[in-house]
C-alpha cells in the first residue's frame, strides 16, 4: 500500500507542475467567466449556462485536461528515462499501472473540479438555481476515468500521445462522430455527456441529439467507464512487462 501511494504521489506531482496546471485551469474556468460576465444580461441565463457546460466544459475543457494528464502519466517518465528506475524495482507491474492511473485521474479531477465548481457558482449566481453543478461533477468523474483509461497506454506507446488525443478529440469526436451517428459509441466525451444528461431534468433535445446512438444514464456511463478501466489496467500491466522485458 505504501508503494502504491508513493507512485500515486510521484505521478500526481509530475502532472501538477505550475506551468501545466495554469494553462489547464484557465481552460476549465473559461465557461464560468463567460457566464459571470454575460449571464445576467442573457435572455435565458440557464440555457446559456447549460450550453457552456455541455459545449465547452464537457466537450472541450475536461477532455483536454484528461487526455493531457493521462498521456503524460507514463509517457513523460518514459521519455525522460525515469521509468527504468521504477520498473527495475521488484514492484508488481499491476501496482505501477494502477497507481499511475489513480494519480492521473486525481490530477484530472482536481483541475477539472475547479472548472466545475466555478461554473456551479457562476451559474447559481446568474440563474438562482444550484442544480447545475452535480450533473457536471458526475460527468467529470466519468470523463476522467474514460479518457484516463484510453490515453495512459496511448501516451506510453507513442511519443506524441497528447497530439494523438487532440486529433481524436477535435477530429474524430467533434466531426466524424457527430456526422456519422454510428460512430457515436466510440466517443469518450459522449459517455460523460450521457451521465450528465441522465441527471438533468428535462434536458434540451439539442443536447440529447449530441449523444447519437449513446443512451443517457448514469449507470450505463459508469459501466462503460469501468470496462475501459479494466481493459486499460490489464493492457498497461502487460506493456510494462513486455516492452521493458521485466516480468
Amino acid at each position: 500500500m505504501k508503494v502504491f501511494s508513493a507512485i500515486c504521489m510521484v505521478t500526481l506531482r509530475g502532472l501538477m507542475s505550475r506551468r501545466r496546471v495554469t494553462g489547464l485551469l484557465l481552460l476549465t474556468v473559461l465557461p464560468a467567466i463567460i457566464v459571470a460576465l454575460v449571464g445576467k444580461g442573457a435572455g435565458d441565463p440557464e440555457q446559456l449556462t447549460r450550453g457552456l457546460t455541455v459545449g465547452v466544459l464537457l466537450a472541450v475543457a475536461i477532455p483536454v485536461v484528461a487526455l493531457v494528464n493521462s498521456s503524460a502519466a507514463l509517457g513523460d517518465p518514459r521519455r525522460e528515462h525515469l521509468l527504468p528506475f521504477l520498473t527495475l524495482k521488484p514492484i508488481p507491474r499491476s501496482v505501477i499501472a494502477g497507481a499511475v492511473f489513480v494519480g492521473s485521474v486525481v490530477a484530472t479531477l482536481g483541475i477539472g473540479g475547479v472548472g466545475v465548481a466555478a461554473l456551479w457558482l457562476a451559474g447559481g449566481w446568474v440563474t438562482g438555481s444550484w442544480s447545475i453543478g452535480l450533473p457536471a461533477a458526475v460527468a467529470l468523474v466519468v470523463s476522467a476515468l474514460s479518457y484516463g483509461a484510453v490515453f495512459i497506454p496511448v501516451g506510453y506507446l507513442f511519443r506524441r500521445g497528447t497530439l494523438i488525443g487532440l486529433i481524436y478529440l477535435f477530429f474524430w469526436e467533434a466531426i466524424l462522430a457527430s456526422a456519422v451517428t454510428t460512430l457515436a459509441a466510440s466517443s469518450l466525451w459522449r459517455i460523460g455527456l450521457s451521465a450528465y444528461l441522465g441527471l438533468v431534468a428535462e434536458p434540451a433535445q439539442e443536447f440529447v441529439d449530441l449523444l447519437g446512438t449513446v443512451q443517457a444514464g448514469v449507470g450505463g456511463a459508469f459501466a462503460k467507464a469501468g470496462v475501459l478501466v479494466v481493459i486499460s489496467l490489464v493492457l498497461t500491466t502487460w506493456l510494462l512487462r513486455s516492452r521493458d522485458q521485466v516480468v
